[in-house]
């Protein structure tokens, strides 16, 4: 099945293996020189939770595009969540084409790749989708889960509180 790619499009990958495949069209209604890749969520920890969220994404090893069967593009990352991929041709509106992803690790169930087309200029190409912006993460909401993690752990253990005031000092 063929997605239209017309403008940014956030995917969430399965968790199984840490290679992925797509098959897109060109509707931007112009060509694509360059492609933006990132992966997220990112945390201000940059951590993995044993309770399985994360705020450390996959990161990116190999971008590969293919029209009509064949590689045009490729390009390799070294421990990088974000990279620019170009394109020498760019994608010429309508044309179909297929993009291959290698990552690091697999996707936790929350983290997701974000595939961002630029025109000749660099500049991202939109497609007029209205989406709702997510507040900046700040940590404050990953330090809370882990604190209240934390205690409920400790709480289990059933030490004394005196004990562990005297532990953190």
């Amino acid at each position: 099945m063929t997605t239209p790619m017309a403008g940014p499009k956030t995917l969430n990958p399965s968790d199984l293996g840490t290679t992925k495949k797509w098959k897109f069209k060109n509707d931007t209604g112009e060509p694509i020189f360059d492609f933006y890749i990132a992966t997220g969520p990112k945390s201000f920890l940059e951590i993995e939770f044993p309770w399985g969220e994360s705020g450390n994404p996959p990161d990116l090893r190999r971008f590969t595009i293919r029209e009509s069967g064949f590689d045009t593009a490729s390009k390799s990352f070294d421990d990088v969540t974000e990279g620019k991929a170009t394109l020498d041709p760019p994608i010429a509106p309508g044309k179909e084409f297929e993009i291959e992803l290698q990552f690091d690790d697999p996707f936790e169930p929350e983290e997701y790749v974000q595939l961002i087309p630029t025109d000749g200029a660099g500049t991202t190409i939109e497609d007029g989708d209205e989406t709702e912006t997510a507040e900046p993460n700040t940590g404050i909401q990953e330090i809370l889960k882990a604190l209240e993690a934390a205690a409920g752990a400790l709480g289990q253990l059933r030490v004394p509180s005196k004990d562990l005031e005297a532990a953190f000092r």
